[in-house]
């Protein structure tokens, strides 16, 4: 008798800035600031900006999704959180910028333009720049943050959600570093390959 090879599980996956240490502190004095009225906090380990949610990724689907973040050129650059705010809807308690910077958008667009060779089509809601804080959290109005979040982004992840119920609940696959050169960047801009 002949035993078949178990075909690995898909994965829960999706791409994300992960904060540096300094920036992580930065991010749990916010969240304890901001969620004093309650609600699920995320694990403080579990911080992040996610830039494209995959879903169920197949293990044959992988190198692909890996190819695609390869293929990203993007300067490093500074991203700033300045409010605070809660979607009704999913009950959740967010960090946002007051304007996103154009290299994360252009980050987000090429991994789009990458996952696309894969067989992803992009969300047809516009990308939001924001970080979770809490989810089933209590109403709160749109307020700037007290202490504003300063984040200079210089790599970006493809992250995993665990599904054993573990804290931290996501473990990181892969870190890719933001590195186009000035010259690089000034050029495709002036190409018009971003905007």
């Amino acid at each position: 008798m002949t035993e078949t090879a178990a075909k690995p599980a898909a994965q829960r996956l999706f791409f994300a800035l992960w904060p540096n240490p300094v920036t992580a502190q930065a991010l749990r004095n916010a969240q304890q600031a901001v969620c004093q009225s309650g609600g699920r906090l995320l694990h403080p380990d579990d911080l992040h900006l996610t830039l494209v949610f995959l879903g169920d990724v197949a293990a044959e689907r992988l190198p692909c999704v890996q190819a695609a973040a390869e293929q990203v050129r993007v300067p490093p650059f500074d991203l700033t959180l300045t409010r605070h705010g809660y979607w009704r809807g999913p009950r959740v308690t967010w960090l946002a910028p007051e304007q996103t910077p154009q290299p994360l958008t252009a980050l987000v667009d090429q991994l789009w333009t990458g996952l696309a060779v894969c067989g992803y089509s992009r969300e047809a809601r516009p990308f939001s720049a924001h970080l979770t804080l809490a989810r089933k959290a209590r109403p709160q109005t749109t307020a700037a943050l007290e202490t504003p979040v300063n984040w200079h982004a210089d790599s970006f992840v493809l992250a995993a959600s665990a599904s054993d119920g573990r804290l931290p609940r996501y473990r990181l696959l892969g870190r890719w570093p933001l590195a186009a050169t000035g010259a690089e960047w000034e050029s495709a801009t002036q190409a018009g390959k971003i905007d």
